[in-house]
């Protein structure tokens, strides 16, 4: 026990904390289960906006554009308001065709290389070889 100790200066506490009951033990993981009392965390509710269904606020307000705890939705304003280009933005949900784009734009060399991606994948899904690595 004495060259014990002069490797381990505090082997009462060394023992003490390798040595516990499982109860303890348990109750520092996730193996306790839930525990009760202050230590348990309060869960909120999540909360849902209600959708509008007035057709007089439909047609005249922008519904959900108010982000604050008070006020109201702004109203809807002529379209000489706003800018040109809020009414050419591609709203779509399909990509732009490959067709349309112009080979001077990122985006066009973008989804090229993604097409040739997916199509040599599926080659090579269908061929049953491995994909060639990067030389870059």
């Amino acid at each position: 026990m004495s060259v014990l100790r002069l490797f381990v200066p505090n082997l009462k506490v060394l023992t003490k904390n390798l040595i516990k009951p499982p109860d303890i033990l348990c109750k520092a993981g996730y193996a306790a289960g839930k525990l009760k009392g202050k230590m348990m965390s309060a869960t909120q509710k999540k909360t849902f906006l209600e959708v509008e269904t007035d057709p007089y606020k439909l047609c005249n307000f922008v519904c959900g554009a108010n982000y604050f705890k008070e006020g109201e939705d702004p109203p809807i304003k002529p379209d000489s308001e706003y800018p040109e280009w809020l009414f050419s933005l591609h709203i779509d949900r399909k990509p732009i065709e490959l067709s349309e784009l112009s080979k001077d734009d990122m985006y066009y060399w973008r989804r090229l290389r993604r097409i040739n991606m997916r199509r040599q994948n599926k080659e090579i899904k269908y061929a049953g070889q491995r994909r060639p690595k990067r030389i870059w």
